[in-house]
This record gives structure tokens, C-alpha cells and sequence, in this order.
């Protein structure tokens, strides 16, 4: 929504997406590879996986809300109109 921070995993797919959802807090391991030298490196990583609780999946998904949102005005304008039609005709 507009002022709102959107978590969005760009370039993941869904499966991926959906899975690190369900995991506990977070993800751990070494990125292990050799440069250009031939030395072994490791490097370990950590992924706070809670930031991603709350976010999207599908990259439409804040297109299909602020959408939405936008519809708004068109839906309060309608029950305007239909409320004053019913008060019209409820007038004495």
C-alpha cells in the first residue's frame, strides 16, 4: 500500500518463495568455491527468513491491491447515490 514497505523476493520463484515462508527464523550455511588461484574459500551466510513472512509472493500481487485501492472512490461514489436515492424515498 502507498508508506508501506513491501517485502518482494524478485527472481525467486513461488515454490521457493512458499517454502522459505514455512521455515522456522532463519537459514545458515557456507558458500564454499575455489578463485581464480585455486584456494578453497568459505564463506558462511546467515538469511533472516521472518522479513519474508509478511511479503509478497507474486509481483501483481501489490499491483492487484493499490488496484484496488483505487477503486475506492468509484465504490463510495455508488453507495452515495444509492443512499440518496433510498433517502428520497423514505422522506415523509
Amino acid at each position: 500500500m502507498p508508506g508501506e514497505e513491501q517485502a518482494t523476493m524478485l527472481g525467486a520463484s513461488h515454490w521457493v518463495a512458499k517454502k522459505i515462508k514455512m521455515l522456522e527464523k532463519e537459514l545458515r550455511g557456507q558458500v564454499v568455491f575455489r578463485d581464480i588461484k585455486g584456494n578453497l574459500h568459505r564463506q558462511p551466510f546467515y538469511i533472516e527468513t521472518s522479513f519474508f513472512q509478511w511479503s509478497l509472493v507474486d509481483e501483481t500481487e501489490l499491483l492487484r491491491a493499490q488496484y484496488a485501492v483505487s477503486m475506492i472512490p468509484d465504490a463510495l461514489a455508488k453507495i452515495n447515490t444509492s443512499l440518496t436515492k433510498i433517502s428520497e424515498h423514505t422522506k415523509p
